[in-house]
């Protein structure tokens, strides 16, 4: 299990979200990675990512980049979406990035404080709010 951790500064969350999609896949081209699945919680960006077209002129740049990651190389990657209730890893490590430097964290193991979070995840057990 692989997974990252940043505190960016003031931005909006469709931004943050596109900017971890792009660090995600970074990361896993890094590793050498040959079959992946990225997910995101935000609607918008899913759409504008699978579709090829930005609804926010200040997201262009970064989703064709985005969009050129995910189609240059040779391994098998798909994007989806994933309501937030359905992955509270990616919840946690947002949580974990607030108070740190603004650099990138990898986590490269399975922490303890994660794993009852990685089973809900797994098993499909989903908070109640």
């Amino acid at each position: 299990m692989k997974g990252f951790y940043c505190k960016l500064s003031s931005s909006s969350s469709i931004f943050a979200e596109a900017w971890a999609l792009r660090s995600g896949i970074h990361l896993a081209c890094d590793l050498g990675v040959k079959d992946i699945v990225f997910q995101t919680d935000i609607l918008g960006i899913f759409h504008m990512v699978t579709k090829g077209h930005a609804t926010y002129t200040s997201l262009i740049l970064m989703l064709n980049e985005i969009h050129t990651l995910l189609h240059s190389r040779d391994w098998a990657c798909s994007i989806c979406f994933a309501p937030r209730e359905a992955n509270q890893c990616a919840h946690m490590f947002v949580q974990c990035g607030h108070p740190t430097l603004f650099h990138i964290i990898v986590v490269d193991y399975d922490p303890a404080y994660l794993q009852p979070v990685v089973r809900s995840d797994a098993d499909c057990v989903y908070p109640h709010t």
